[in-house]
């Protein structure tokens, strides 16, 4: 039907009962009020009928000789028989349909109001895109069965669908791509003030499609949202909000997607379920929460949960509530702080440890980043034991990718490095290693001192009057050489000096148990044990094993030297 752009096509119309009252109540500035304000059964629709055609006309402000009131039209109660072509309309009024049943789906693409109420309505759907409203958006306990397009709209105030109520058959049940809504989108549960108890929960079934949108904030705490076909319960991919997103108690089956967004205040997901079994269940990847983002009392995520590349302001967690290795991905996940009790837990070890795996390749990013958390806020033992936990399982990794005598010998080197030096991040256990080297080390010099297997290091000595004759006489000869022990059948005059004064090799270095092992172990001391002594492979068996196993003490006590140098100096400290 054309549109009516006079007061005479008006009469032509033969206005009805209903639409003689709205006339009246339009052109005085009064709420026109049909079924006591209440959305109309089937059976009061003549009661409360108003054309489409008609009510355009008075949206547009009627004409000369029939003035609308500036405040605009308010209307409560009616039945809209037909389609309500709205489509580039320009009002500087309000428009309030509340509690309106629509028979058709409403057009109001790119037009323009300063309020527009359709709250506790039903209607079929909803076309405004482009839609630039100065003030707000009202669908509260709205019964929408079609999507709500509001793609490109300007909304000065609040989208609002509280306790709203929308199911759709096509993809998306919100679709608002590129819109600016300064007040922000509020979907959650429509409440009554006086005994504050939830009376309408807000649903969606459909896709709610926030691409590219400015939102002041997004709060659909304890809502309902169900994805179709395409799986996808909310998309708000390179969002940008300058507030908070709530999303606590929210029951999201389908990829709940904020992949790319910006959000300048907090984003909560306490409390909420996300399910998408064959996908994501929270894509958070390369979004930005500069705030806090709350992931607590998250009921079992079903699907993958992925915060690769984001960052937020500080974490605050429970890390049992996270997904399973394998459905859990943090590489490149960047936070200030994590709110609470700093710790190395189990459940924090296992949430790094799940967030670091991926179809059997592991990425350390996650450990790098809690460990550096850790540096920064002072508690540098624990950084280091996550970095160590880091270097294991990078290597054991990358040992996978070897055949099996390369594998077999960094196995080797590996397992040296980590129980020597904590793969560079426990320097000092060197320190350990190279004491107990020398413990061990001090065992066989003192069996072989005792045995009598040790002579003086030096060819002069050797050949000797002196030493020839107590080799030849003595058991021990270098204990009787150096003085340590009397020679058989020694009985001097009460004036004469003790063996121990007259012995040949009473200037000679003295031997000592302890010194021997340390130049023998550490390859960095010289005592001048070794220069001075050497043990005999002809006098005894501890000698004979001395003789060899010196060999094998020298060898490691350089690896361990060298490893700890290493370490302690940042040769393979990574960080």
């Amino acid at each position: 039907m054309a549109h009516i752009r006079t007061y005479q096509q008006l009469l032509a119309l033969e206005p009805t009962d209903p639409e003689e009252q709205l006339l009246e109540c339009a052109t005085a500035g009064e709420h026109c009020i049909f079924n006591d304000g209440h959305l109309p059964e089937p059976e009061q629709y003549g009661a409360c009928e108003i054309r489409p055609e008609f009510l355009r006309y008075l949206i547009l402000g009627g004409c000369d000789e029939c003035p609308v009131d500036t405040r605009g039209i308010w209307l409560e109660g009616a039945y809209i028989s037909g389609g309500l072509d709205l489509n580039y309309v320009s009002t500087s009024a309000v428009l309030s349909l509340f509690a309106c049943k629509f028979q058709s789906p409403l057009y109001l693409q790119q037009s323009k109001f300063h309020l527009l109420v359709l709250s506790d309505s039903a209607f079929s759907g909803l076309h405004a895109q482009g839609i630039a409203v100065q003030d707000s958006v009202l669908m509260n306990g709205a019964q929408i069965t079609g999507s709500v397009d509001i793609a490109g709209a300007t909304i000065g105030g609040q989208l609002s669908l509280v306790g709203a109520k929308i199911s759709t058959q096509s993809r998306f049940a919100i679709s608002a791509h590129s819109a600016d809504i300064r007040g922000g989108i509020f979907l959650h549960p429509r409440t009554e003030e006086e005994q504050d108890k939830v009376t309408a929960p807000f649903s969606a079934t459909g896709e709610i499609y926030l691409v590219s949108a400015k939102l002041g904030g997004l709060f659909a705490e304890n809502t309902k949202l169900t994805g179709l076909a395409n799986s996808k319960s909310l998309t708000a991919r390179n969002m940008s909000v300058n507030g908070d997103v709530k999303l606590g108690g929210c029951i999201a089956t389908g990829e709940v997607k904020l992949a790319g967004s910006q959000i300048a205040g907090d984003l909560s997901c306490a409390g909420a379920t996300f399910q998408n079994a064959n996908g994501h269940a929270f894509n958070g990847q390369r979004m930005r929460v500069d705030q806090s983002f709350i992931w607590k009392k998250v009921d079992n995520p079903q699907g993958k949960v992925s915060l690769n590349g984001a960052h937020v302001g500080e974490l605050d967690d429970d890390p049992a509530n996270w997904p399973d290795a394998g459905n859990l991905h943090l590489d490149g996940f960047t936070y200030d702080r994590i709110r609470g009790k700093v710790s190395t837990s189990p459940a924090r070890k296992e949430w790094l440890l799940n967030g670091s795996l991926y179809k059997d390749q592991f990425f350390p990013q996650p450990y790098t980043q809690y460990a550096k958390f850790l540096r920064d806020t002072g508690h540098d033992a624990q950084s280091r034991k996550v970095l160590l936990t880091r270097e294991r399982m990078v290597r054991r990794y990358e040992r996978k990718e070897f055949g099996p005598l390369l594998r077999a010998w960094r196995y080797f080197w590996d397992g040296l490095q980590l129980v020597v030096v904590g793969h560079g991040h426990a320097p000092f256990w060197s320190l350990g290693w190279l004491a107990l080297l020398i413990v061990l080390a001090t065992i066989p010099a003192h069996k072989t001192w005792e045995e009598g297997s040790f002579a003086p290091n030096s060819s002069p000595v050797l050949i000797s009057q002196g030493w020839q004759r107590l080799q030849a006489s003595a058991p021990n000869p270098a204990q009787v050489w150096s003085g340590d022990t009397e020679p058989a059948g020694w009985s001097p005059a009460p004036r004469d000096p003790s063996w121990s004064m007259t012995a040949p090799g009473r200037d000679w270095e003295t031997f000592n148990r302890y010194a021997y092992a340390a130049d023998i172990v550490i390859p960095l001391i010289n005592f001048g044990q070794t220069e001075a002594w050497a043990p005999s492979t002809a006098r005894g068996q501890w000698g004979w094993h001395l003789w060899w196993l010196r060999w094998v003490f020298t060898v490691f006590g350089w690896i361990v030297t060298a490893l700890g140098a290493a370490a302690i100096t940042g040769i393979i400290r990574r960080e």
